[in-house]
């Protein structure tokens, strides 16, 4: 049942949108590196943080840390200098799963970290086994009681060697960050997408010498760092790039600039060999409407098909010539769309975690409730196409900086009640 304080966005048929939209640094980077920031007990000068609900709670958190964090212009600093021990057991670090990335630096800060285990979207389940495993292989102890988690360090470990039980990006960067005490570590069958990358890049300039080799990661301790204050810019976010791409396929012709093609090389190729309308430049990618041939997909680590993609090519294969086959193998619960696109009279059979689709053109105006980001940017997407209502659209607002601004410079209109 729909609460009486979800906000809704009612859409006229915009199926001409034309224009361009600028990339914001992604959401899936910022957060561990804004979390990883008060390792330097110094000042920080971000640039490309999104201002998005998930980095709000982030900067909440750390504000509660006793760390000084401002905004001057489109730039956030950090300065955690005067950063103090308090327990996370607040409702902030349970309203976000991201707030588990200051787990291992309390462990580097503090040798011990209270927490409330974090939420997020309801997408299915994510447990942490694989990151207590970790931490627990380098001197800490774990206690779990609930959605209570307590840490302690139990031994110095100096050298390690640790392969991952599990494929988890969350995981592997924790993993990563509960090394920095040791003098040499060697981390094997991580799973590093483009945001570990920056996470690996940001903790290099701030001094750690650590090499990242195909899945594994070599580090080597502490080096040192010169400079009193550190500036970093964020990498930009692949999925909200992909978002206006395919807004642009479906919906008339989009530019996007600032995104980096090299971090979602894999799904870019898929529609490029579908035949969708994609035209590649110097400083922009250009999505024009076009209907394109289906494909098979299988959510996968990366290099392949990211699980936070796979809503947003669910709407477009419903649109696609011939037939699909979407398999969901990261999140149990991310098969919302496909209810939604069936209800709607779309040829979808859904079998546990695989779509079945037949594509199809429907154009019937949707009345729908988000109930997880993706899902949200996804209804987004075909509401902008068809016209209609979507309800609980604040659930966007924790991944997408300035969307509303963005659809209404490409031609949408609406209003928001």
């Amino acid at each position: 049942m729909m609460g009486e304080n979800m906000k809704k966005i009612i859409i006229k048929k915009a199926n001409d949108i034309k224009g361009t939209v600028k990339i914001n640094g992604s959401k899936n980077a910022a957060i561990p590196i804004l979390c990883t920031s008060i390792l330097t007990k110094g000042r920080i000068i971000f640039s490309n943080i999104p201002k998005i609900t998930d980095i709000k709670i982030i900067i909440k958190i750390l504000r509660y840390l006793n760390c000084k964090v401002r905004w001057r212009f489109n730039k956030l600093i950090v300065d955690s200098s005067k950063i103090e021990y308090k327990s996370l057991v607040i409702e902030e670090c349970e309203k976000l799963r991201g707030s588990y990335y200051f787990i291992p630096v309390f462990l580097y800060l503090f040798d011990k970290c209270d927490i409330l285990l974090p939420g997020g979207c309801s997408i299915g389940s994510r447990p942490i086994d694989a990151h207590i495993e970790a931490f627990e292989a380098l001197g800490f102890k774990c206690m779990l009681k609930d959605n209570h988690l307590w840490i302690r360090r139990e031994k110095a470990i100096n050298e390690a060697s640790i392969t991952m039980s599990k494929k988890s990006v969350g995981a592997s960067i924790n993993a990563i960050l509960a090394s920095l005490k040791c003098r040499y570590v060697i981390l094997d069958e991580l799973v590093l997408e483009p945001e570990a990358l920056d996470v690996i890049a940001f903790l290099k300039e701030i001094g750690f010498d650590l090499d990242a080799l195909s899945h594994k990661v070599v580090f080597r301790g502490f080096k040192g760092r010169v400079d009193e204050v550190v500036k970093y810019k964020i990498i930009p976010d692949r999925i909200e790039a992909m978002t206006y791409i395919v807004m642009g396929l479906l919906c008339g012709d989009v530019k996007i600039k600032g995104a980096n093609a090299d971090h979602f090389k894999y799904p870019l190729e898929l529609l490029l060999k579908a035949k969708y309308n994609i035209r590649f430049k110097r400083n922009y990618i250009r999505a024009i409407k076009s209907r394109g041939n289906c494909f098979d997909i299988k959510t996968e680590t990366y290099p392949l098909f990211p699980t936070d993609m796979q809503p947003l090519f669910g709407v477009l294969m419903a649109y696609g010539k011939g037939s699909s086959v979407i398999e969901e193998d990261i999140f149990e619960n991310r098969m919302q769309i496909y209810k939604d696109l069936n209800s709607l009279g779309f040829n979808v059979n859904l079998i546990g975690n695989k779509a079945y689709i037949i594509g199809s053109l429907i154009n019937e105006p949707i009345n729908h409730e988000a109930k997880d980001l993706r899902h949200c940017a996804a209804l987004l997407i075909l509401l902008i196409k068809n016209g209609g209502l979507l309800s609980n659209i604040d659930l966007i607002k924790r991944g997408y900086n300035s969307i509303f601004y963005n659809i209404r410079n490409l031609g949408a209109k609406f209003k928001i009640k």
